[in-house]
């Protein structure tokens, strides 16, 4: 089963949530998803689809952190 529509769904509702607060989390959460879609859309597993999400979301979040 295809499952890299379901990350970039996942992406737009992350990225509608947004919208509606200001705290940048879940901007992170849609960049992740986004990415795991992409990764999805190419070929790759969930296993993969799931490190892609995992690594991005948590890259965006540390540099947010930081600053």
């Amino acid at each position: 089963m295809s499952t890299w529509w379901l990350w970039i769904l996942g992406a737009l509702v992350c990225g509608i949530v947004e919208v509606m607060s200001v705290s940048f989390v879940f901007l992170m959460f849609a960049i992740g998803a986004l990415a795991a879609g992409i990764a999805g859309a190419l070929g790759a597993n969930l296993a993969v689809q799931a490190i892609v999400f995992i690594v991005r979301s948590e890259e965006h979040t540390s540099e947010l952190q930081s600053h």
